[in-house]
């Protein structure tokens, strides 16, 4: 019998139990309708077996197990691109160098074991950032910056600042590579994985990686390049970002429809506004380039600046790069804003001091 005509037939039997009853017990004629579709779903069970030969329920069942194998393999590449897209998009949303840097390094630190930033300063590779060295490391995530290679040495790093690619293996396969191993302290990586970063047409950073504690290799090359890219390109496009945010924010302030006409009785005494419009895009400004400015004494001196916190003369250590970003500062700010406040001292107390003012003892003096 035709598997439709089954459940047809089982259908109208219900339909006319119903209507001999007219409406009564509806319950029980149910319970009879429930039997009769199972019965159905039973015969078509039967049906179905019997037109499937032993081999063909076999090769179903292989091709089964085979589907959840594959399933099982998708869910880290399934994870992976989730944290690809989240990474992303924090550092899209980040107002600051620091901010998109901490957040790549977050976001490779769910694919790598440990994970850090190199910058070129000068002759040397200093490391500037990491996650994920605290405790399987003879470093800590915050002495990174202790970690200096010269650019000299055949190690990875040197490798792709030349190169410009992206380079994953062993390391031996740089027969300096034990500066930097021995540096990191730990257990030695099987592989290693090193990615360019270029801003401003020129590579200024290297992004390392491996999977000390464990042995695991390294499977997440795409994942990465694309997360260091991306951060790469966040950088160079920051200043122009801050501009194109300033210029929306200024339209907001000018699209901004006018106060209804106040009732006589409330006094029309006009409130004279603190500053002018126009003076609160210099004071927007003048922000923004501290800002600037602050962050490039964190990406070319690091190293001084760690010393400095430790010893409590940021100043006195960094006093001449202050000096000259104060007279850039100052060259390119508004008297009237200079007379108010100081952005740049701000900046550096917050960023660079981490909120204690009293390591650029010497800057007010000046």
């Amino acid at each position: 019998m035709d598997k439709k005509e089954i459940f047809k037939r089982a259908l109208i039997s219900f339909m006319e139990s119903v209507l001999e009853g007219k409406g009564k017990n509806l319950e029980k004629k149910f319970e009879i309708f429930e039997n009769k579709i199972v019965e159905a779903l039973n015969e078509l069970m039967q049906s179905f077996k019997l037109n499937l030969e032993p081999s063909d329920l076999k090769t179903i069942d292989t091709l089964w197990d085979e589907l959840q194998k594959e399933v099982e393999l998708a869910k880290p590449y399934a994870e992976r691109i989730r944290i690809v897209y989240s990474t992303i998009n924090k550092m899209e949303q980040s107002k600051s160098q620091t901010d998109i840097i901490s957040s790549l390094l977050e976001g490779a630190n769910k694919l790598l074991s440990r994970v850090c930033i190199f910058v070129i300063k000068e002759n040397n590779f200093v490391g500037w950032y990491s996650k994920g060295f605290t405790g399987s490391s003879d470093i800590t995530d915050t002495s990174i910056r202790l970690v200096i290679v010269p650019i000299t040495s055949n190690t990875v790093l040197k490798d792709v600042a030349e190169s410009g690619l992206t380079f994953i293996g062993t390391p031996a396969d740089h027969p300096e590579n034990w500066i930097l191993l021995n540096r990191f302290g730990g257990k030695r990586p099987q592989e290693i994985i090193a990615i360019p970063m270029q801003i401003k047409n020129k590579i200024m950073a290297v992004f390392y990686g491996d999977q000390v504690p464990t042995s695991n290799k390294i499977d997440c090359k795409e994942e990465l390049e694309i997360l260091t890219k991306f951060a790469s390109m966040a950088i160079d496009l920051l200043p122009i970002k801050e501009k194109v945010l300033a210029k929306e924010k200024t339209k907001e302030i000018t699209e901004v429809p006018p106060l209804p006409e106040v009732e006589k009785a409330v006094s029309t005494t006009p409130v004279v506004p603190i500053i002018s419009k126009e003076e609160e895009e210099w004071h927007k400004s003048a922000k923004r380039l501290a800002k600037v400015l602050v962050s490039d004494i964190m990406l070319y001196h690091a190293e001084e600046v760690e010393i400095g916190r430790r010893e409590g003369n940021i100043y006195k250590r960094l006093k001449d790069v202050i000096e000259r970003s104060k007279e850039t500062f100052r060259e390119r700010v508004k008297p009237q804003v200079l007379e108010k406040v100081d952005y740049l001292y701000e900046e550096l107390v917050k960023t660079v001091c981490e909120g204690d003012h009293n390591l650029l003892k010497g800057y007010k003096e000046q």
